[in-house]
C-alpha cells in the first residue's frame, strides 16, 4: 500500500512566530512597508503559513508599532484627515501646506513613495 499523505503544516504558533520574523526582516530592511508591500506579506502568511487574514494583519501591526515603523495605508489615512482638516471650508490647501504635507509624506515613507505631484488637488474632499 502506497501512503501519499500529505505533510502537515507546523502548528499556528510557529507559523506565526515565523510570520513575525519575516515581517521584522522586511521592516527593519526599508523601515515602512508600501501597500503592495504590506499585501505580499499577508499573502504570504495566508497561503505559505496557514493563517488567517486577522492572524497576518494582526502581526504585521504588532510588528510595525514594536519596530515604530510606518504602514503606507496608515499614513496616508494620518495625512488625508490632517489635509481635509486644514483645507477648510474651501477645501483646498495653501501652497505651503501642500509643500509641507508633500515633505512630510515622502519623509516618512523612508524615501519610498514618490513625492506627489504639486498639481494635484483637493477635490474629491
Amino acid at each position: 500500500m502506497n501512503d501519499t499523505t500529505t505533510p502537515m503544516p507546523p502548528p499556528p504558533s510557529a507559523n506565526a512566530a515565523k510570520f513575525a520574523d519575516l515581517v521584522e526582516v522586511r521592516l527593519k530592511a526599508g523601515g515602512f512597508l508600501t501597500t503592495e508591500e504590506e499585501m505580499a506579506l499577508l499573502e504570504k502568511g495566508i497561503v505559505d503559513l496557514h493563517l488567517t487574514l486577522a492572524e497576518a494583519r494582526g502581526i504585521v501591526h504588532s510588528v510595525a508599532d514594536r519596530l515604530e515603523a510606518g504602514l503606507e495605508r496608515g499614513f496616508e489615512r494620518t495625512m488625508e484627515q490632517w489635509m481635509t482638516a486644514a483645507s477648510g471650508r474651501r477645501k483646498r490647501l495653501s501652497r505651503s501646506q501642500f509643500d509641507h504635507t508633500a515633505e512630510v509624506y515622502h519623509r516618512q515613507a523612508s524615501g519610498k513613495m514618490e513625492m506627489p505631484d504639486k498639481a494635484l488637488s483637493l477635490h474629491h474632499f
